[in-house]
């Protein structure tokens, strides 16, 4: 009997997973709570960003939708 392998969305949630609990390793449970507000902030603005340029028909975003098929 053979196993399957491990998909690659498992190896890379677990490696992103294990940066983070280095990231934290050491920190107080406030610190905890401030580190993650802080990374919640930054990924707000980078979606802010990332709509206003999809919004702004620029040719980056556009270069790569073009590499994805048409959603349903």
């Amino acid at each position: 009997m053979t196993t399957n392998p491990e998909p690659e969305c498992v190896r890379l949630k677990q490696r992103g997973a294990e940066h983070v609990a280095r990231l934290i390793e050491g920190m107080t449970l406030e610190e905890q709570l401030q580190f993650w507000r802080t990374r919640t902030q930054a990924l707000r603005h980078r979606q802010v960003e990332q709509r206003q340029m999809t919004n702004s028909g620029d040719p980056r975003i556009e270069a790569r939708r073009s590499n994805y098929p048409p959603g349903p």
